[in-house]
């Protein structure tokens, strides 16, 4: 009977929250109450829901409570933690659906509020693992994805992994193992929990390696058993079968898996191929197998991979091999093939060029078509939106070459508007290993060529020269200037991303879209910016001071480096003249 008035509560949610507002300290535990085991099972379902969708004013309740009692035991969070754990543990599956759900969304909301329970939770996670089937069993593997991907290593001391990643393995091995025996395709509802896994896998670090082996065995023995299930398919008689996308989806997990465990292990990765005598000598072929794959999807996760294999452990990849993925890479990159695919194969490109230092001897054989497929995808698309993260891969990926040898960039800095959307890209490279080494090659192929700064742009009147130049010079400033960016406004900025799901939308024209450049802290009259990085700023920091110092040289003829001064806004001025000692 009580029921139905929880419905309109849970509907209304956070839309109805200050109108509530005055009613929840007594409305919220008595729902809470309501998920009791003598309640209904319809009842209870219902009130985990309605519950879940208070848990921003429960974790408003809980800072308040604890911020007036620090000492006190906050009884609130503790019930509702019980409450949902027990329902979860329910036998009438709307209630373990319904109480698994509420649990995720309390785990997104209170994040790291939740280590003290995260021993029982994941406890009484496992007991679900052994009663759960159907869609009970697919929320319970996205929980344990969200966990490990919110709170990230606190989720992966060997105390926990050793709770809960053992049965997890089983329950993939089981699943393994029936699809062998009968050629079959494997469960599908394998992929939700490979998928919890390849979080699971990079939040543990050097923890997973007492499970690493199996794990990886796994992973080999899954995209085995998925290409053998396709090559059946297509070599029977009269087979009409042709691949699918879906029938890689297992192939896509277990990648995603193994990059995981590549984040985790690092440089060690290679003494684990060494250690699966089953599996390990496949390995490259895998990954080769994979650049190549026809489905796009294969090739994406592939390349992510061999850009996290070039980064933590390139050890893995001999020089004639790594040569053999390059040339893949850049057949994957180009504004026509899919966008996931370009993008991963652009990021890998640049984690490869940066691990062959100064030489460039592996780089070389692939110059001409290298640039031939980056340089276009710094113009913008004839839809004027380029994919998210593709502009930054774009310009963090020719840094990085410029790196290894400024030659290699050169058709970028004899064309202005080529120069500037590089550095327009560079300002949003969120990554500060790949900050730093796309700046250092900027640096590096400004100096080799000085050129760009002011001799390069052409065209039918002074007038226009000059406004050339000054789009130039403003694009290097801006791009430094996104050095200074406080935290705070770029998690801001990621969170408004986030919400619009896609790249954000900058207010000021002029400013290359640099990540974190607000019209707030451009123009607003309190003064945010903050010091260069300081293990950087007697390095790189120097090297762009000197670049701007140069700049400034090099435009004060002409009046040019007045309309540099002119267009830029206040706070940037205050900020060259504190922190680069130029006189704006």
């Amino acid at each position: 009977a009580e029921d139905p008035s929880f419905r309109p509560l849970g509907v209304g949610g956070p839309a109805c929250i200050e109108a509530m507002g005055p009613h929840m300290p007594q409305l919220y535990p008595y729902i809470l109450g309501q998920t009791r085991p003598e309640n209904l099972p319809q009842l209870r379902s219902i009130s985990c829901w309605t519950v879940s969708r208070y848990a921003a004013w429960a974790l408003d309740m809980h800072v308040q409570e604890t911020t007036q009692a620090p000492d006190q035991q906050n009884n609130l969070l503790l019930t509702l933690v019980e409450n949902l754990v027990q329902c979860a543990l329910d036998h009438d599956a709307r209630v373990q659906v319904a109480a698994m759900s509420a649990l995720g969304v309390v785990v997104e909301h209170f994040q790291q509020i939740l280590v003290p329970f995260l021993q029982p939770i994941y406890q009484h996670l496992m007991q679900c693992l052994a009663m759960y089937t159907g869609r009970s069993l697919l929320i319970l593997y996205d929980v344990m994805g969200v966990l490990a991907d919110v709170l990230g290593p606190v989720t992966a001391t060997p105390q926990l992994l050793d709770i809960y990643l053992p049965p997890l393995l089983t329950k993939w091995e089981t699943m393994l193992t029936l699809a062998s025996t009968h050629n079959t395709e494997l469960d599908r509802s394998c992929l939700p929990l490979l998928e919890s896994l390849a979080f699971v896998a990079s939040a543990s670090g050097s923890h997973l390696q007492s499970h690493a082996l199996r794990l990886f065995n796994l992973c080999m023995a899954t995209t085995e058993c998925c290409t053998l299930h396709v090559a059946l398919l297509q070599s029977e008689p009269n087979s009409r079968h042709r691949a699918r996308e879906e029938d890689s989806d297992a192939t896509v997990c277990a990648l995603d898996v193994l990059d995981g465990v590549v984040e985790a292990l690092g440089s060690s990765f290679p003494s684990l191929l060494e250690a699966s005598a089953a599996h390990g000598p496949a390995f490259p072929s895998l990954l080769r197998a994979s650049c190549i794959h026809d489905a796009p999807s294969v090739r994406m996760s592939a390349f992510a991979l061999l850009g996290d294999l070039a980064r933590r452990a390139p050890q893995t990849l001999g020089a004639e091999a790594l040569g053999e993925m390059l040339a893949r890479t850049v057949e994957n990159v180009g504004g026509e093939l899919h966008v996931g695919v370009c993008n991963n194969a652009v990021w890998a490109l640049g984690e490869v060029a940066v691990r062959c230092g100064r030489d460039a001897t592996l780089l070389q054989p692939h110059a001409p078509q290298i640039l031939q497929r980056l340089v276009p995808l710094l113009r913008p698309p004839a839809t004027g939106i380029s994919p998210p993260g593709l502009a930054e891969n774009v310009a963090a990926a020719l840094g990085r070459l410029a790196g290894v040898d400024h030659r290699l960039v050169g058709p970028v800095l004899e064309e202005p508007r080529l120069f500037i959307a590089w550095c327009d890209g560079l300002a949003r490279v969120a990554d500060p290993q790949e900050r730093r080494d796309a700046f250092v090659g900027l640096v590096a192929a400004i100096r080799a060529q000085p050129g760009v700064l002011v001799g390069t742009v052409t065209g039918s009147c002074g007038e226009e020269v000059k406004a050339g130049r000054v789009a130039v010079a403003m694009a290097l400033v801006f791009a430094v200037a996104s050095w200074h960016v406080p935290l705070s406004t770029m998690l801001e900025e990621e969170g408004e991303a986030t919400v619009t799901g896609g790249q954000p939308q900058h207010l000021e024209e002029g400013n290359g879209g640099a990540r974190g450049l607000t019209s707030e802290l451009l123009y607003g009259p309190s003064y945010r910016f903050v010091a260069f990085p300081e293990e950087m700023a007697s390095t790189l920091g120097k090297e762009l001071q000197g670049l701007l110092v140069d700049l400034r040289e090099a435009l004060m003829g002409g009046g040019d480096w007045d309309r540099v001064q002119k267009q830029c806004p206040v706070n940037v001025r205050k900020l060259f003249r504190e922190h680069y000692q130029l006189m704006m």
